[in-house]
């Protein structure tokens, strides 16, 4: 019979995944950036690049976005686009499970909202070492959030006056 794993989700795991992913802000940062940049040039109001960046939070599905993003919106196209690109998080999802099924529904939604190629690389790892602190992917996430947010409104200023140009 195979050993259960016994998940925590604690204030500690939450700073772990801070302080692991703190330099992983920073690409995160100027990647959000060239979005944001894109999304300008693309003719997406600083509004729109900003709430798709806050909404979407998925920098491959975003970019792909902008290069559908014409008059009149391909609404169905963008959604089914975006929704394949994004199948991958189902697969990133079963892979923490054994380390989440213990956990409160609300705590691992709300963290999986967070959820990233980074953060479940950087999780995966630190449940493979054994530690066993779920909170980790919403420290890590919550890093990566504000940084993809700002590049994406730093990028989109940067864009407005290379579009005026």
């Amino acid at each position: 019979m195979p050993k259960e794993v016994v998940t925590t989700f604690t204030r500690a795991g939450f700073l772990s995944g801070v302080q692991r992913t703190l330099p992983l802000g920073v690409g995160s940062f100027i990647f959000a950036a060239v979005f944001g940049v894109s999304a300008r040039l693309a003719n997406l109001s600083p509004l729109e690049a900003i709430l798709m960046s806050v909404l979407v939070f998925a920098g491959a599905a975003q970019f792909i976005a902008i290069e559908l993003w014409t008059s009149p919106l391909p609404v169905f196209t963008l959604i089914f686009t975006t929704l394949i690109v994004n199948l991958r998080h189902i697969l990133m999802g079963a892979a923490l499970r054994p380390w989440l099924e213990r956990i409160h529904p609300l705590k691992v939604y709300g963290s999986l909202f967070f959820l990233t190629d980074e953060t479940w690389a950087l999780a995966l790892k630190e449940f493979k070492e054994g530690k066993r602190d779920a909170a980790f992917i919403l420290g890590s996430g919550l890093i990566l959030f504000p940084c993809w947010v700002g590049g994406t409104a730093l990028g989109v200023t940067a864009g407005a006056s290379l579009s005026a140009g």
